[in-house]
Parts: structure tokens; sequence; C-alpha cells
């Protein structure tokens, strides 16, 4: 069941962050696409740049290796084949992807944790399961399956009314309005101080959490020098801008 869940959310996911190389003709230089799928606050696209936790993380890391790259969105399916046949060739990933996970070598240590958490204001009644979720007014984001939770949220059975939002931002203003009770959100911790949104005062419970990992993709030559660079320059961020926080 575990599985199942991560597997959902990393359709999602994770994740989120890639790369498919180019070759400069002026320069002989790689330049290297960065592919992300468009589920905030992970990776989205804000006036034409890459945005969110995950796809901000990767490209400083990327910027501090000294790894030139063009950034572009990918619907969700592309995404994910394009690492598995190499077209994308490095990136943040998933361990439980089956469908490109013996295609890349991964880092040891995780780059960072996604979770799942349902919100609500501190005036509505506490939730201690996500299951606990039944004739209640529930905003989702389009899109996002929740690792499998969304189907257990709209199920008919379970009466609730659904609002689905295409940004925090939205979820926020249902709230505020009561129109929804709840925000079936996706949040991330990392070693790297994050931009703190208003979401996160909300009272929440996470159901369920996966880790994140740099990758690279077997094709590439010197795959296991270009996965040292990325964590080296990680581990630098990190030294230099601080201690995790939400």
């Amino acid at each position: 069941m575990a599985v199942i869940i991560v597997k959902g959310i990393c359709i999602i996911l994770y994740l989120l962050v890639s790369l498919a190389p180019r070759q400069s003709i002026a320069e002989s230089a790689a330049i290297y696409n960065v592919g992300y799928p468009n589920l905030p606050p992970l990776s989205y696209q804000e006036n034409g740049d890459a945005k969110g936790i995950v796809s901000e993380l990767f490209i400083d890391v990327m910027e501090e290796a000294g790894i030139d790259y063009d950034a572009h969105e990918y619907p969700i399916k592309r995404f994910y084949h394009n690492i598995a046949s190499g077209e994308i060739q490095m990136g943040i990933f998933s361990r439980l992807i089956d469908l490109y996970y013996d295609q890349v070598v991964f880092a040891n240590e995780s780059a960072l944790t996604v979770e799942g958490r349902l919100y609500w204001p501190d005036d509505r009644p506490a939730i201690r399961d996500i299951k606990d979720l039944k004739g209640k007014r529930v905003a989702l984001m389009l899109g996002v399956e929740y690792g499998g939770y969304s189907h257990y949220v709209q199920d008919p059975k379970n009466k609730n009314t659904i609002i689905t939002v295409k940004t925090v931002d939205q979820a926020l203003h249902l709230l505020a309005g009561r129109r929804v009770d709840y925000y079936l959100g996706i949040s991330a911790k990392t070693k790297l101080p994050l931009k703190r949104h208003p979401i996160e005062s909300l009272s929440y419970i996470t159901f369920f959490s996966t880790n994140l990992y740099f990758a690279v993709h077997r094709s590439v030559t010197g795959h296991e020098e270009l996965l040292k660079r990325l964590v080296t320059a990680h581990g630098k961020i990190v030294e230099r801008e601080g201690q995790s926080r939400r």
C-alpha cells in the first residue's frame, strides 16, 4: 500500500525536475533542458520561468555546478517516458517509479522529502485520518492523484463535495470564504530555507511522504561524475544557506 501511495504522488512528482542535453555549436558546451510537470507548489511555470520547491532547488544546484540549462514544462506521461528513454538525462526523481528505475543512477542520500497534507483552518473540525473525510467540502488540486487518495475522497459513497483548484492561493481563498472546509495539498521538506507559504499556517495532517533523489541516466557518458557534481553542489548550497525548514 505504501508503494502504491508513493507512486501516485510521483506522477506527479515527482519529480519533478529533469534534463535533456543539447550541444552548443558556438561554445561546444552542453545545454540541458530542465523538464517539470505543473504541480504547485513543487513545480510550475510563472511568467515563463520554472518555479516551485523542486524546480527551484534543482536550478540552484545546476547553477552552483556550472551546468547550463533551458527549462520546459512537460505533460506528466511524457515527462516519465522521457526520463526512461534518456531524452531527459538528469534530475530529482523518486526511486519508486518502475518505468525508469533501472535506467538511472541515484544518489545515496535524498535531496528532499515530499509530503501529502490535508489542511484546514482552526475553526473547522480537526481530522485525524484522511479516511475520516466523509460528507465534507474539500478542495483538490486539478490533475493530482495524491497517491491514490484523490479517488477515495471523490468516491460518491463518501459523499464529499469536491471543488478543484489550479493553485494553492485558490484553495486558501475557498477556505477563507468557507466554500470548502479542507484542502488536500502537497508540501516538501528540504535542507534549505524555503519561503513559507500562508497555507503552512493552517492545521494539517500528513498522510504520506516520499523521498526524492538526484539521479542521472545511465546512457550519459560520465554519469557517475555528473551525479557527484550535483550532490557536491547541493552540499555547498546547504552549508552556505542553512538548516531544514518547512
